[in-house]
């Protein structure tokens, strides 16, 4: 939980200086926060879109971090404007905003990580002074490292190239292994 807040708490910074300090310039040039839509049409949106592409970007999907804008929007709707229907639908424009920008970060900008093949571990169990067991099992080398196939063949200089390409190919194998 501590760890996700570290990760909120630079966005909610940006956020809230921007929801707060952009309505109070227009107040305080006498022009009020009301009389100007560009904030809540474009800025507000915009905010919250670049700051869930970076985090979406960052750390992925995470769909609390989208109502982090329309959480921190109400106070400022309260103080500048008061709470009417419009200012409430522009909490759920936020919310899309934000939840927006999270998927457009995590799938256009996010390295993601080559998650490496599963390899086949096998757990053979081999008694103590078997040491004949352990000389046929590794008898086999890989064949071709870059094959997809996983083909092998006999240091022994037998030519038996063993496909390893079904799951039935591969069990007949490890049966034969341990039944040695």
């Amino acid at each position: 939980m501590k760890d996700m807040i570290k990760r909120y708490i630079p966005f909610a910074i940006i956020i809230l200086a921007v929801y707060m300090l952009v309505p109070l310039f227009f107040v305080l040039n006498n022009t009020g926060a009301e009389e100007h839509p560009i904030t809540y049409d474009l800025i507000f949106p915009l905010t919250a879109i670049i700051c869930s592409v970076i985090y979406g970007k960052k750390y992925g999907i995470d769909f609390f971090f989208s109502l982090v804008a329309p959480v921190i929007y109400i106070p400022s709707m309260i103080i500048f404007n008061g709470i009417n229907s419009n200012n409430i639908i522009f909490v759920a424009i936020y919310l899309v905003s934000s939840i927006f920008g999270l998927f457009f970060g995590d799938m256009f900008f996010a390295k993601k990580s080559k998650e490496p093949e599963p390899s086949l571990d096998i757990d053979l169990d081999i008694e103590e002074g078997s040491n004949e067991n352990i000389s046929k099992n590794n008898n086999y080398e890989t064949f071709n490292e870059d094959n997809e196939k996983d083909d092998y063949y006999d240091k022994d200089g037998e030519d038996n190239i063993r496909s390893l390409s079904t799951e039935d190919e591969i069990d007949k194998i490890l049966d034969e292994i341990r039944n040695k």
